[in-house]
């Protein structure tokens, strides 16, 4: 995004515009995508974390000042994201003694409560994106 056209489309998405907001999901989506399968390895993973990085776009397209194009901002938040998901799975090592002191058996193979969470916050960012877009579609 580069011409005068592009900026008044961010402009858009920072005043509230959803159909804007739409347009530059369209225009981005397949590159976040492929960043994200590329650092990730997952096409599953990848997909959860670019609709993430959508909605913590559309959250913060306010703080975009245009000192960068749109897209170096947003191929930073996904590159930020990535390497945060990347860290949480990163193995940790320990010697063999020590893992053997801590082996513990789930309890139950439900997910964990901070797992719960996490899902939870997930989908309500989620509908709470919908209901944005909805409500400036009217």
């Amino acid at each position: 995004m580069h011409n005068h056209a592009d900026f008044e489309l961010i402009a858009a998405c920072q005043r509230g515009d959803a159909s804007a907001f739409r347009e530059v999901f369209g225009i981005y989506r397949d590159r976040v995508y492929a960043l994200c399968r590329n650092m990730l390895g997952s096409d599953e993973d990848a997909e959860d974390l670019t609709q993430d990085i959508f909605i913590a776009a559309f959250k913060g397209i306010r703080s975009f000042r245009a000192e960068a194009a749109f897209g170096t901002w947003l191929y930073r938040i996904a590159a930020n994201r990535c390497s945060a998901e990347l860290r949480k799975k990163r193995p940790k090592f320990q010697s063999v003694d020590e893992a053997e002191q801590k082996i513990v058996l789930p309890i139950s193979s439900r997910p964990n409560p901070e797992e719960q969470m996490v899902r939870k916050e997930m989908a309500e960012a989620r509908l709470e994106m919908e209901a944005f877009i909805d409500d400036n579609e009217q």
